[in-house]
Order: structure tokens, then C-alpha cells, then sequence
């Protein structure tokens, strides 16, 4: 049964192992697609290899516009922005009545 991969298995690699503890040994007449890339996938699993098919190039994508964000309607407010928003019409309605500065207190 002759393989119709283009991946071609180092001669000392013959009968290697799927991964560890499989009892699929790979060669070059069962070699498949999917076993060349869970072979890959190994840490330098390049080094059981004669031949590997050349890499496809892809096109790159034609990017689409990006739309634009909807703006915030009510801005975000830190906690210490709001506790100063808070404290000035406290300030201005004590000035109003001749009270001491709220803030000081």
C-alpha cells in the first residue's frame, strides 16, 4: 500500500511510535496526513523526516473597514471624581449660608 503523502520518513525512523505507548507504528507505506502532523507536533518533530511538502502560501485576507465605536453617552467617573462632584454643591450651599467650609470639617 503506497502512500499518497508527500512526507517521507527518515530510514531510521521506520516503525516509530505514534506517541508514546501507541501501538500504531508509522512508516512510509501507512504514512497518512494526519500521522505526519501529530509526528510534527513532537518537540523537533521535524528530525523524522526526509521530505516534507512544501509550505502553501495563503493570500492575505482583504481586511474590512473597522467600524467606529459608538461613543460613551455618560462619561465614567473614578470614585474620587465622584466624591469631589459630591462635595462641591455641599461647599457652595454652606458658603450660600455663611457656614464654615463643609470640606474643612
Amino acid at each position: 500500500m503506497a502512500s499518497e503523502t508527500q512526507y517521507k520518513l527518515k530510514p531510521k525512523y521506520e516503525n516509530i511510535p505514534l506517541r508514546f505507548g501507541s501501538s500504531v507504528l508509522v512508516n512510509n507505506s501507512n504514512i497518512t496526513e494526519e500521522y505526519a502532523k501529530e509526528l510534527l507536533a513532537r518537540p523537533n518533530g521535524e528530525r523524522f523526516f526526509s521530505q516534507l511538502p512544501e509550505p502553501t502560501i495563503q493570500e492575505p485576507k482583504e481586511e474590512k473597514p473597522q467600524r467606529k465605536k459608538r461613543s460613551q453617552a455618560k462619561k465614567k467617573t473614578t470614585v474620587d471624581e465622584a466624591a469631589q462632584q459630591q462635595a462641591e454643591p455641599k461647599a457652595q450651599q454652606a458658603q450660600e449660608e455663611g457656614l464654615p467650609n463643609a470640606e474643612q470639617q
